[in-house]
Parts: structure tokens; sequence; C-alpha cells
């Protein structure tokens, strides 16, 4: 078992329990910054990239980068109203699976913009697939999700936003 994937599982685990907070009244995603804030506060890294994932498949949740001095870089996945942690394990991918430049080339074919993000999420507990972001020429964005398997085109939740 690598190191690394050995830290980040208790990291994961030592903190899914220990830290809940209160959702809000809406139970409305919290602001990044204060994402940040407790992530640094609470484990001595440095974030060094984060995301909030609301498109649907699952519950909202921030995709965290930590870079810890001693062991490297963890990618955990936290909930958007609670904190809780979990790893985020990519799962290997089945043969026959598209490519990120398979997937690029035929949102591109299909939607008439310009891709400006095409990113494989194939953590556990949904089906391996493709988040891609496209300007459109009203300089709006189409948030899609392309299934890494079928190569089936769907939205993402809010299907299109404003830049």
């Amino acid at each position: 078992m690598k190191i690394r994937t050995l830290a980040l599982t208790a990291f994961a685990l030592s903190s899914a329990t220990t830290f809940a907070a209160a959702p809000s009244s809406a139970d409305q995603p919290l602001n990044l910054a204060l994402v940040v804030a407790h992530m640094e506060s609470r484990y001595p890294g440095e974030v060094v990239g984060i995301e909030l994932d609301a498109s649907g498949d699952k519950r909202a949740h921030y995709h965290v980068d930590m870079r810890f001095p001693d062991s490297g870089l963890a990618r955990v996945d936290v909930d958007a109203t609670t904190l809780d942690i979990a790893a985020r394990e990519p799962m290997p991918l089945a043969a026959g699976t598209a490519t990120l430049s398979e997937v690029a080339a035929l949102v591109a074919a299909q939607i008439p913009g310009q891709v400006t993000v095409a990113e494989l999420d194939s953590t556990y507990g949904t089906p391996a697939h493709y988040d891609v972001d496209v300007r459109l020429p009203q300089r709006r964005v189409a948030r899609l999700k392309v299934d890494a398997k079928t190569r089936q085109i769907a939205w993402r939740n809010p299907a299109v936003v404003d830049e």
C-alpha cells in the first residue's frame, strides 16, 4: 500500500466524524473561503486547489487538494454544508473508456462554442464521467457531464451559467 494512500485514508477517517458544522437553514453551500480557512486551521497543510461540485450527481461538495510538507498531496471531498470529509481516490477505468481528448472532440462537434474545461471524475460513489464546460457564443457557459463509458452527454446543474 502506498504511503500517500495510507496517509490520505488516515486523514479522511480521523476527520470525518470529529467535525460537522451545522448546515445553514437553506442547506446552501458554505463559502469557499470558509472551507479553505477551516481546512488550513484544522490540518497542517496548505489548500492548493478547491472547486465546488454541485452538479447534482451527489450532494454539493468541494474537491480540495491539500499539500502537506511531509507527505505530499491529499485529495479529498468536503461536504459543502457539513464539512464532512471523504477520500477522493480515483477508480481504475475500464477498457474502452473515453479519453479526455475524445470527450472534448465529441462535445466540440455537438455544442457550438469553445471547450474551456474538461475533467475526469472517476471517484468511488459515482459512475466515471467527464465534467465539461463550454463557453457559448453568447458568453454564457454550458456545464455538461459526459459518461466515460457510453459517451452520452447530459447537463449538469445548473446547466448554463453566466460567465
